[in-house]
């Protein structure tokens, strides 16, 4: 979407007060600075700096929260006490008043460290005042005045001269304020992508898997190759978010092609760190789609609730099956070649189905599990024996073949009660898993996207 289209969809979400209402709103704020002003106490009072007559919108709505949010949290980070607060939402405006006890200069400074230090702070107007003196001014801490938001200049002398249109600074508004929260949106995601991983490796025992207590059936590699290889992921991940927000414009059904060169970098990236050695290349792709999906939900301002990510997953996953065409001819992978030698689709086949073993199994056997008490841990074995159980894991067929798939998974539906609670079971059967050479790792990836889907649902509590 180009900046024009934005600004005018942003402010089309918004309110537009007219100049007596503005007029009117700032009589009353000067009123209420007064009913909120104590001897012996500092004001904070809170607005936003948004040009023009449209002050209320979601986009801006969300920056006040930002700001509150940063004031409240700095305050209580510097240990200076909020005796009380109090918020107004109107039509014309927001405001935000704190009363604190705190010397007036000390918190003017922490104030100007929010506004000079924060990405959105040039459009935060916090003022702090006490009744002796009526507005605590950026001179009085040693500091200079704010810079204009489109030159070098003074901001004050500007918005005198009135050098620039009103259009371009609210353009130039919304695209920092709008680039900002995806930014902290895709963050956020890639931040739980990151600790999804680490939480899959760091869940012990795991039967023929990498864990904390051995490597498994592996001898190329140990938990810390896992930590490299998460480390130069998260900003694919990241990367991966932001594509979708930018390729919202499209349907689900056409990302696909936009997502397979970054993952195809993400591998290279992996295989550098671990010198050659594939840790996470299924994981690379199935979360890279959910952190696409993610991205593009929140381009296109919709729910992304997990029912909904779920769904737009299974739309960009549905023309995979076409890797299978023409296979003969190709170079093939590991999972192509199981297709041809079993009929087998692998994760392709998973991701066209939604990824219903995660869904239907992984996360909510892993959150009937904590409710219950489990730790998460122990909760995460357990939910990854209910994993192998249901999957038609390629790991476990292309080291063995389908027969022994079907042995194991007969083997812990048997003795999957008994395991609850009782590690040392689980311990048993990850040394049987060793002397076979069994190594679930395509249920591994789906543990991995269970724990990212847990911690994106919990965010949204």
């Amino acid at each position: 979407m180009n900046k024009k289209t934005l600004t005018a969809q942003v402010l089309k979400e918004g309110y537009p007060a007219s100049l007596q209402e503005i007029l009117d709103a700032r009589e009353r704020r000067v009123q209420r600075q007064q009913a909120f002003l104590q001897k012996n106490r500092t004001l904070i009072s809170f607005t936003l700096n948004i040009a023009g007559n449209i002050k209320t919108a979601p986009l801006f709505e969300q920056a006040f929260e930002e700001g509150v949010n940063r004031i409240v949290e700095q305050l209580h980070r510097s240990r200076c006490d909020i005796e009380s607060k109090q918020e107004y939402r109107e039509p014309w405006g927001y405001e935000f008043y704190a009363v604190t006890p705190t010397d007036a200069i000390k918190i003017k400074k922490l104030m100007v460290e929010i506004e000079e230090g924060c990405p959105i702070g040039r459009f935060f107007d916090i003022d702090v005042m006490t009744t002796e003196l009526p507005k605590v001014s950026r001179k009085d801490i040693g500091e200079k005045g704010r810079k204009c938001l489109l030159c070098d200049d003074m901001g004050a002398v500007c918005a005198r001269s009135q050098r620039h249109a009103l259009s371009e600074i609210q353009e130039k508004t919304i695209e920092i304020l709008s680039d900002f929260f995806a930014e902290k949106f895709a963050r956020n995601v890639a931040s739980n992508a990151c600790r999804a991983l680490l939480y899959e490796v760091g869940v012990s025992p795991k039967p023929g898997l990498v864990d904390r207590f051995n490597n498994g059936s592996h001898r190329d590699m140990d938990i810390f190759t896992f930590f490299d290889s998460t480390a130069v992921l998260t900003p694919y991940f990241h990367d991966l978010v932001r594509q979708g927000i930018e390729l919202s414009n499209l349907s689900a059904e056409k990302l696909l092609p936009h997502l397979r060169y970054p993952g195809k970098e993400a591998e290279e990236s992996m295989r550098k760190i671990t010198h050659g050695v594939n840790t996470h290349k299924g994981i690379i792709f199935s979360l890279g789609i959910f952190c696409a999906a993610f991205g593009w939900c929140y381009g296109r301002k919709i729910s992304s609730d997990t029912e909904s990510v779920f769904d737009v997953a299974k739309n960009i996953c549905s023309t995979l099956m076409d890797d299978f065409k023409n296979i003969e001819e190709q170079t093939v992978s590991s999972g192509e070649s199981l297709y041809q030698k079993y009929g087998i689709t692998g994760i392709r086949g998973q991701a066209i189905k939604g990824f219903s073993e995660v869904r239907e199994v992984g996360l909510p056997v892993l959150k009937q599990l904590l409710c219950k008490g489990f730790s998460y841990n122990d909760a995460g074995a357990l939910t990854l024996l209910h994993l192998i159980c249901s999957t038609e894991d390629t790991n476990i067929i292309s080291r063995s073949n389908p027969k022994t798939l079907k042995e194991v998974q007969l083997q812990i539906q048997d003795s999957l009660h008994e395991m609850e609670g009782n590690m040392e079971r689980i311990a048993s059967l990850d040394h049987h898993f060793i002397e076979k050479n069994i190594s679930p790792g395509g249920c591994a990836d789906l543990l991995s996207l269970t724990w990212f889907l847990y911690f994106m649902e919990q965010d949204s509590i």
